[in-house]
């Protein structure tokens, strides 16, 4: 009878408390915003296959600055372009806002991520001297692993997917799966690997570089054999280091350049200006014998505010995600009207709330 009497009060409490749990919680079900395109992918799907600020065009239009969006599987998130939310999100709590966990677990799942030809090249060139011959259509096989080797749709189900698996079985997928995609994901990493193994090799045998060379194989040169052990890294760390940088990109280098030219399409008389910028510098240059060099790039005026506001109109990250670590509240610069038509200031959040985090909406707000 008392057992019985015991675990009747245990069942009632356990009862109560999972009743305040759900009444407790924080809710953003009052925010306005679209409905999903599929249970399966949410929103998400849209955002990642239209064409960048299509999307956010319409949902700031229609909702805002803030509206709840669908994750897949039916998980609410949080669009946000409010500049005053950013910069409380990414600046004033930076700590209580961190990176969502299954993109850092997707990244085991994906491997480096993928380059374009031009971005391989340059990338490759400029911080290592390495040669890949992508703009040539040479047969470079670090560089043909790595060319739209994963296609956006699978990316997106590995990340969905990635947020239900631990570091260790992440790993173990990444290494035992039997597909053709996680094939080429091993062969891929393998082949970065080796080349920057080489890259280093290549460097030390060369001797110690000058400490004045600013180039990031000689630096990491000089890190592998520093006297200091604080400051000392060894072979696999400056290996890692090295393909993580070479493979850091993914198409930043073409899109930059292809919304440059697209920029300079559409406005001739910029186009004009900025050709009439760069000779006269070039003809100063030339009467003293010399090269334009960085600083004489950095003093183009007109050069320097174009490429600012390519990159204000089109980001190279159109979008950064965060969660909360503990409950929050977001300011918000300009009110939203929730959908029971409440006028609201400010957005309490749950954590682990995903938010969706717009550059291109911000960076095209008109009132700012």
């Amino acid at each position: 009878m008392e057992n019985r009497i015991a675990l009747s009060v245990l069942a009632g409490t356990l009862f109560v408390y999972l009743l305040y749990r759900r009444w407790s919680k924080i809710s953003i079900s009052d925010v306005p915003g679209p409905r999903w395109q599929s249970f399966w992918t949410g929103n998400i799907k849209q955002l990642r296959h239209e064409e960048v600020i299509t999307m956010d065009t319409e949902w700031q239009t229609n909702f805002g600055n803030v509206a709840r969006i669908w994750y897949p599987f039916g998980r609410e998130a949080l669009w946000i372009s409010d500049p005053q939310a950013m910069k409380y999100i990414l600046q004033k709590s930076g700590y209580a806002f961190e990176k969502i966990p299954e993109r850092r677990i997707a990244a085991k799942l994906i491997g480096d991520g993928g380059l374009d030809g031009a971005d391989a090249h340059v990338i490759s060139i400029a911080s290592f001297g390495y040669r890949t011959g992508c703009l040539e259509n040479e047969d470079n096989e670090l560089a043909k692993g790595y060319m739209n080797f994963l296609p956006s749709s699978l990316r997106l189900m590995f990340e969905t997917l990635a947020e239900y698996l631990t570091v260790p079985i992440a790993s173990a997928l990444y290494l035992n799966l039997p597909t053709r995609v996680a094939a080429k994901l091993r062969s891929n990493r393998n082949v970065a690997h080796r080349v920057a193994e080489e890259l280093l090799e290549t460097k030390l045998s060369q001797g110690l570089p000058r400490t004045d060379k600013r180039d990031l194989m000689s630096i990491f040169a000089q890190a592998c054999k520093s006297m200091h052990a604080h400051s000392r890294m060894s072979r696999y760390e400056v290996i890692s280091q090295v393909r993580t940088i070479m493979f850091a990109g993914s198409e930043t280098t073409t899109n930059a350049l292809s919304f440059a030219l697209l920029e300079l399409a559409k406005y001739p008389h910029y186009q004009r200006r900025l050709r009439s910028e760069i000779r006269a510098m070039e003809e100063t240059v030339r009467a003293r014998g010399d090269e334009i060099s960085p600083a004489e790039v950095e003093a183009m005026p007109f050069l320097q505010a174009f490429n600012k506001e390519v990159l204000r109109l089109h980001p190279l990250v159109p979008y950064m995600y965060r969660q909360p670590v503990a409950n929050d509240i977001i300011p918000l610069s300009k009110p939203i009207t929730t959908r029971s038509g409440k006028v609201i200031h400010e957005l309490p959040v749950p954590a682990g709330l995903r938010l969706v985090l717009s550059i291109p909406s911000c960076n095209r707000d008109k009132d700012i």
